[in-house]
């Protein structure tokens, strides 16, 4: 988690309530894009704005194939440049369109399955900056006492209790366009933001996007290091009030801008865990044990989930 430790006074806020639930039910191999037990999403409600900041949210239509294999579409760095298996915008009216219930309930995610969301927000100020930040996100597990899977602390060989947290493979972007912009299209930005490849190409013309989720277990490099909830049968662990800011923008009296939102399992080796066994510690029967390890893979997800409490949309 990239902490952003300056904490702007709130002077309207508008707070966007959305539980992006990761459910990460994997095989023991990995046949990611094979396997019929895969991670899913649930994004929930989204809740109280001021009068002040409005939105709209749109969700991406490749979110979605048509005969719902699975839903999010592969990032682009999994494929060949040009390949034609790379989703892209043609037109961003059509190519997003109003998010219900129902686009919103989400599942079959893969490794290098990302899915992409517009949030379009106006104001009755002139001349002032809005932000959107991560205010809390939970990780959650389907059992408390089977299917254990800690880190190991120290050179990689110490015993914790810690279990390794699906936010550490959870890659979050965002962008924005302003809709007063005469010098590009809503359609442009669109296109540049889904068809940004997170692995695989770089060089001219590929535009960075920076990864606004960077959380990690082992080191816990969040300020806010999160807290197991007491009495959870889920072993939920929190993080409140992380308050990490995701972009902001200046916007004038009544001009729409879009927030592009990206949230991506990553297939990044940066990700990966592999099995160990501790040297040092007392160990739980029936536990396993992990450390990151690039050359190992994101099966250490299996069983657990990922879920954004709140972002905050308000005035700085």
């Amino acid at each position: 988690m990239k902490s952003v430790k300056k904490q702007s006074k709130i002077i309207a806020l508008a707070l966007v309530q959305i539980g992006f639930v990761f459910l990460a039910t994997i095989s023991s191999t990995y046949a990611w894009f094979t396997s019929t037990n895969k991670a899913s999403v649930t994004v929930s409600n989204i809740i109280a704005t001021s009068n002040e900041i409005t939105y709209n949210l749109k969700y991406y239509k490749n979110n979605y194939n048509s005969s719902n294999e699975y839903h999010g579409y592969i990032e682009p760095g999994q494929y060949e440049e040009n390949s034609t298996n790379i989703k892209t915008v043609t037109d961003y009216d059509t190519d997003f369109l109003s998010a219900s219930n129902t686009h919103t309930d989400l599942s079959n995610m893969v490794p290098g399955a990302r899915y992409t969301f517009a949030l379009e927000v106006t104001t009755t100020f002139n001349d002032i900056d809005v932000a959107l930040s991560l205010a809390s996100f939970s990780n959650y597990f389907d059992n408390i006492t089977t299917n254990l899977n800690y880190v190991l602390s120290g050179n990689d060989d110490t015993v914790t209790t810690r279990r390794v947290e699906l936010s550490d493979a959870i890659n979050l972007y965002v962008t924005s366009y302003d809709t007063s912009d005469t010098t590009t299209t809503s359609t442009v930005v669109a296109n540049d933001f889904v068809t940004y490849p997170s692995s695989g190409r770089t060089g001219t013309g590929v535009i960075n996007y920076t990864d606004k989720l960077d959380t990690d277990t082992k080191t816990n490099t969040t300020d806010n290091k999160g807290t197991v909830v007491d009495g959870s049968t889920t072993g939920e662990i929190l993080y409140d009030d992380t308050n990490t800011e995701l972009i902001s923008t200046t916007f004038a009296t009544g001009i729409k801008q879009i927030y592009f939102i990206s949230i991506e399992f990553s297939n990044l080796d940066g990700t990966f865990y592999s099995e160990s066994t501790p040297t040092s510690g007392e160990v739980v029967t029936g536990a396993s044990y992990f450390k990151k390890d690039t050359t190992g893979n994101s099966n250490v997800y299996k069983y657990s989930h990922f879920e954004i409490n709140s972002l905050k949309l308000y005035q700085k």
